[in-house]
């Protein structure tokens, strides 16, 4: 996908409160966030992402989608997929793009 964010970690709100996200496409009213282990390995920052996430659906209307090391380096090109349905759904026009890599598989 040719939309992949240079620099991830960006400033952003819910409603008003300041908060930090990874991947948000306005437009489509999507944020993609990059759940790892290092931030993301206990229940009570599970449940601070949950609450920011339901925040997130009520005040701004946005879906939130968490992405796992696994779906990043595990299975990409079928996560990059899913990623571009969500863009498509939301308004998007741009193409999916196989990488060299991705498998010829029309589920993608």
């Amino acid at each position: 996908m040719a939309c992949r964010p240079v620099n991830a970690r960006r400033p952003g709100t819910v409603g008003r409160k300041p908060t930090a996200r990874d991947v948000h496409y306005v437009e489509q009213g999507l944020l993609v966030e990059l759940d790892g282990r290092a931030f993301h390995d206990n229940a009570r920052a599970r449940d601070k992402d949950a609450r920011r996430d339901l925040d997130t659906r009520v005040i701004d209307d946005a879906l939130t989608v968490r992405i796992t090391y696994g779906l990043v380096f595990g299975t990409p090109c079928w996560t990059a997929a899913r990623i571009h349905r969500l863009l498509q759904r939301g308004g998007w026009t741009g193409a999916f793009v196989r990488c060299p890599a991705c498998p010829d598989d029309p589920d993608l």
